[in-house]
């Protein structure tokens, strides 16, 4: 089954800044499971990235959150995720 990926962030830039957009690479991932654990699930997060403070775009590998499932094979278990934060 193939499901989004979501990113998720904890904290909040430096005052001034914003969060402008999150990039997710790749956006969507196939997985394979038991067809209790997948019938509906719509999406897969990652570990949560910390923004506390940031004052720059912050670029990173980070972790799937994947508990019960398994990846199909030759998919990794973690994203690329970008986040762009741009002063107000």
């Amino acid at each position: 089954k193939v499901v989004r990926v979501r990113a998720v962030v904890r904290g909040a830039p430096a005052p001034g800044y914003r969060v402008a957009r999150i990039v997710v690479d790749p956006s969507s991932i196939r997985l394979q499971g038991a067809r209790s654990h997948l019938a509906e699930l719509t999406e897969v997060s990652t570990e949560e990235i910390d923004i506390s403070g940031l004052r720059e775009t912050l670029r990173g590998e980070v972790p799937l959150r994947i508990a019960h499932l398994r990846l199909k094979e030759g998919v990794r278990g973690t994203v690329k995720v970008i986040v762009v934060v741009k002063e107000e």
